[in-house]
């Protein structure tokens, strides 16, 4: 085979058009024809690019000869320690969601209590629901990966790759226990955390081993359809996990600021203008944005995402010293 004939056939493997190949190499759809006929050869940098586009070794894209087709079946089983990674690169972010509207239907019902109207009512019962809801999803996510991760030792893993479907078998103790049959074009997005893909389909996710894929194996083409998002996923840390909190944290810091003050405006019984002699409150929040400035700068010495973190907490520590400070001046 050419190299022409070879590109055009890697591209029909990984179901893209010439169109779309063209635009992930920043090139026309006549060059891609052009290369498919034999008529222009593509760079070296062209070549390397479509190499790793169609997980193939630039030596099988170039080599005379006739394709050799790949084992299109895997097997794979994971330990405690990969599960436990994935679960909480997983569960770490629905549970800081789940805190964020914990917090904000905690600010609500202070708002109920200071103003009794339908509006606040509302925004607590939403807030309260949206909570529940993600508190449900959440624990139920994690229970899934508890159960997976005492089973470990117990199962194994099967991918049969056909042309438009997988076919993911799940053993038991040696013993079949699940068969799915997955079409592509029902996969949605594919997770890369560590050395797992998380992968979600129309009704069904599940985890693939990266070691166990072998060089130009049919799943690795799937990481460049059009149709399927892939998002790199980083491993959350103690230090992560905290700056994340301390960040969401921020946000919300001058509205419970400005929520316990509605609560001691309500308690001395002030109204009018009288509330300005009562702006100082808010200081008792300020620990929260100077906490996040303090990490983001830990953050940055160790090299990992830091602006987040820094640019909240000066921006909403300002508001808190400024909002605060009207008791001195008015």
């Amino acid at each position: 085979m050419t190299l022409g004939e070879k590109i055009q056939y890697y591209r029909k493997k990984s179901n893209i058009s010439q169109e779309e190949l063209g635009n992930q190499l920043s090139v026309s759809r006549q060059s891609v024809s052009m290369w498919e006929k034999d008529i222009t050869v593509p760079t070296v940098d062209n070549i390397k690019r479509l190499a790793a586009i169609f997980s193939v070794s630039t030596d099988e894209l170039m080599s005379d000869g006739n394709i050799e087709e790949k084992n299109s079946e895997i097997i794979y089983s994971f330990d405690s320690r990969e599960i436990q990674k994935v679960k909480c690169a997983s569960v770490a972010p629905m549970s800081l969601v789940t805190a964020a509207l914990g917090l904000f239907a905690l600010m609500a019902l202070v708002s109920i209590s200071t103003n009794a109207d339908n509006s606040a009512g509302a925004i607590f019962g939403m807030a309260v629901t949206a909570f529940l809801f993600m508190l449900f999803y959440t624990l139920n996510i994690k229970k899934t990966f508890d159960k997976m991760k005492s089973r470990c030792n117990e199962v194994a893993y099967k991918i049969e790759f056909l042309d438009d479907r997988l076919h993911l078998k799940v053993y038991h103790n040696n013993k079949p226990d699940l068969f799915k049959a997955v079409r592509y074009n029902d996969i949605i997005r594919i997770y890369c955390i560590d050395n797992v893909y998380l992968v979600q389909s129309q009704g069904l996710t599940f985890m693939v081993n990266r070691n166990s894929l072998p060089l130009g194996c049919p799943f690795l083409s799937l990481l460049n359809r059009p149709n399927i998002k892939v998002s790199h996923r980083r491993m959350t840390d103690g230090l992560g996990v905290a700056g994340t909190v301390l960040f969401i944290a921020t946000l919300l810091s001058l509205f419970i600021g400005m929520g316990i003050m509605s609560a001691v405006l309500a308690f001395v019984q002030v109204s009018g203008f009288e509330f300005v002699d009562y702006t100082w409150v808010l200081y008792f929040t300020l620990p929260v944005p100077v906490a996040s400035i303090v990490l983001g700068i830990v953050l940055k010495n160790k090299q990992r995402p830091y602006k987040n973190n820094i640019i909240a907490g000066v921006i909403f520590a300002a508001l808190l010293l400024l909002y605060g400070s009207f008791w001195l001046f008015f």
